[in-house]
């Protein structure tokens, strides 16, 4: 549902979102949502979350220092590179206040890096 073009009254079946003329005209520029009012620009309400970059990379790094412990020092190297990327992938996510996503993958990105690290 794109919700970015408010130049058109917008009734969405169902009542999930409707969008007056009359409000745009009383300068009211908010969006009802199941009867609840939402302003624009409300992270809570604006799509869908994107995921962290920092977390995916901290993931990745992690499981590849795991599948590549086998060649001298790289899956040190990878779990060391893949514990700060997952560690500041998480911390985006936890300051970011719910506009990120991608908390599971970076705690699975610190499980794997950790082991590849210890092994």
């Amino acid at each position: 549902m794109n919700t970015t073009h408010a130049r058109y009254p917008i009734a969405v079946l169902g009542g999930i979102l409707i969008l007056t003329l009359a409000h745009l005209a009383q300068g009211e520029h908010k969006i009802i949502l199941n009867n609840i009012a939402v302003a624009p620009g409300n992270p809570a309400m604006v799509g869908p979350q994107s995921t962290s970059g920092m977390a995916v990379a901290g993931f990745v790094l992690g499981l590849l220092s795991l599948l590549l412990l086998w060649v001298p020092f790289l899956g040190l190297l990878l779990g060391i590179l893949g514990l700060v990327f997952s560690g500041t992938g998480l911390s985006a996510i936890r300051r970011s206040g719910g506009t990120l996503g991608g908390k599971g993958l970076a705690v699975a990105g610190l499980v794997l890096s950790i082991l590849g690290v210890l092994v």
